[in-house]
């Protein structure tokens, strides 16, 4: 049974990331868990997992070289080479890499360091579309479905890529707040342009996107000596 209550614990933490690209949520499906070792101490109701850790949750996937959950503190800690993959839609597909992932269960809050990376696949009639973020630091909060992304923030879609020292993601209204001297450069095949505001505004269905406060551009013809 605390083997289905961590795995499931760490699969909202990973989906919680998820919100980044889509809406989809956990489901409550059964999760099974393999390791090369498993400790638990009663006294402390602590509960670990060594080598080659592998949660299973219908088409989810997360693995890492060990995780803890320390029951009386209400804290699930994962480390070493996490990485998460699930199935958003039957075409889209989303990835996730980090070094350490810390989920509070009562706040229903988690953060990821170490580098984290998201990577978001779909496929349609035109071919794969690719959303990449790059960050410090990601703090998820599942409760206000808010998910921070901290510290040299960078990301790229299609052939646009932006950056800055902070992006908030709001699920609700699919919407990512750039700021910290956030830039936007957009590349076709005449031009290359940067644009710089205070905050810059991402509609992620939509594809939209709007700069606000010192708003500043500049555009680069190719070829240009």
């Amino acid at each position: 049974m605390e083997q289905k209550i961590v795995g499931f614990c760490l699969i909202n933490l990973f989906l919680c990331c998820l919100i980044l690209f889509s809406h989809a949520k956990a489901k409550k499906e059964d999760v099974t868990i393999t390791a090369d070792q498993m400790e638990v101490l009663q006294k402390e109701d602590v509960f670990s997992f060594f080598g080659n850790v592998k949660l299973t949750q219908g088409k989810n996937i997360i693995t890492a070289d060990r995780m803890k959950n320390f029951e009386k503190k209400g804290v699930i800690k994962g480390e070493g080479n996490v990485y998460f993959s699930g199935t958003v839609k039957d075409n889209e597909k989303v990835e996730v890499y980090g070094e350490k992932v810390i989920y509070y269960k009562n706040r229903n809050f988690g953060v990821i360091t170490g580098n984290p990376k998201m990577i978001r696949k779909a496929i349609d009639s035109l071919g794969e579309k690719k959303i990449v973020v790059t960050c410090e630091r990601i703090e998820a909060d599942l409760n206000k479905e808010e998910v921070s992304a901290l510290g040299n923030v960078r990301f790229s879609r299609e052939s646009v890529k932006g950056e800055g020292e902070k992006g908030l993601y709001f699920n609700k209204t699919k919407r990512m707040i750039l700021s910290g001297s956030p830039q936007i450069f957009y590349e076709d095949e005449k031009n290359k342009s940067t644009y710089e505001a205070d905050e810059i505004t991402i509609l992620v269905n939509r594809k939209k996107i709007f700069l606000e406060g010192n708003v500043m551009g500049s555009v680069v013809p190719k070829g240009r000596n």
